[in-house]
């Protein structure tokens, strides 16, 4: 367990309406620990940011995916690999009100296969960052993406 893990779960213990939660480039501070308790006690979370984290995986993104329905933003850029297609696909699944998606910088780790789940389920999908992902993210799915939601363009 890392240092910050412990104060997460004691915000997350007595702050169950927690909406928003930013703990981008934590890098060595937090661990699975942390998102596993935000998802336990705040289902109402709508924002989570976990950028340059290297402790945080699938299982516990996937946690957050079937209890906090109601994501609208999700970045796991720059995770190392540690979030993969397999975290993503279960947030498309459940989270069909995600809106914000950064999976930039995960080493190969985030393909085809879970962006065209997000292309099927996130219908409301306005962002989408898959910038060095080393060309595990093709036209192939950007295609459907570019099909089946109303993503910005720049």
């Amino acid at each position: 367990e890392y240092k910050v893990d412990q104060v997460i779960v004691a915000v997350a213990e007595s702050c169950s309406l927690l909406e928003t939660l930013d703990l981008s480039d934590c890098v060595d501070a937090i661990s699975d620990v942390s998102v596993f308790a935000i998802a336990t006690h705040c289902e109402r979370l709508r924002h989570l940011n976990v950028r340059g984290t290297y402790g945080v995986t699938d299982e516990s993104i996937q946690c957050v995916a079937e209890r906090c329905k109601q994501l609208v933003f999700l970045n796991v850029s720059n995770t190392h690999g540690a979030v993969t297609d397999s975290a993503i696909a279960a947030v498309a699944n459940e989270c069909g009100q995600l809106a914000y998606l950064d999976v930039s910088s995960t080493f190969g780790a985030v393909t085809d296969r879970s962006i065209q789940a997000v292309a099927e389920h996130c219908k409301k999908l306005k962002y989408l960052d898959v910038s060095y992902t080393w060309s595990a993210v093709t036209d192939v799915s950007i295609a459907t993406i570019d099909n089946g939601c109303q993503v910005a363009r720049t």
